[in-house]
């Protein structure tokens, strides 16, 4: 079994590591054959398993990070209310940490879909379900950034 992106969009291999990754729940965004699509794009449209595959990975690492973010910014808040200053800063800490993340990864699969996926799109069915993807990522992104990146996400999305 090779990797992923020696046979996405070629109609060999049909994304079967991280189809591996997927079943077993072992996918890591730092061993995560994806990446590969990022340097290389598939050669043809991807069908519709290696399309869902590349939903189900992505959505995998941002929504264990979401829930990490969600988590984080609650203690924030309630360090914050209890006065505790020097809490308060270690949590800002890992807060920024893991939106720094959220902000590679998010980028990651927003420039995999307008560079390569997107415009390799032959039937609208594939195109809908790419625009839905980039509607969810910048959605995610929105959340978490504040002031002018926040308006910098909300524009993008248009």
């Amino acid at each position: 079994m090779g990797t992923v992106g020696e046979g996405l969009g070629t109609g060999e291999g049909e994304g079967q590591a991280v189809g591996v990754d997927e079943e077993t729940n072992t996918f890591t965004w730092s061993n995560s054959s994806w990446k590969t699509l990022l340097v290389s794009p598939p050669s043809t449209e991807l069908i519709v398993e290696e399309r869902n595959l590349l939903s189900v990975a992505y959505k995998n690492v941002i929504s264990s990070l979401h829930a990490a973010w969600l988590i984080i910014s609650s203690i924030e808040q309630k360090e914050e209310s209890r006065k505790n200053e020097e809490d308060v800063v270690l949590v800002q800490d890992y807060r920024s940490k893991v939106e720094s993340e959220l902000s590679l990864i998010c980028a990651g699969i927003l420039k995999l879909l307008d560079s390569n996926c997107v415009p390799s799109v032959s039937s609208s069915e594939s195109k809908v379900f790419y625009l839905k993807m980039k509607g969810d990522y910048h959605r995610y992104i929105d959340e978490f950034k504040v002031e002018e990146e926040r308006k910098e996400a909300v524009e993008d999305t248009i």
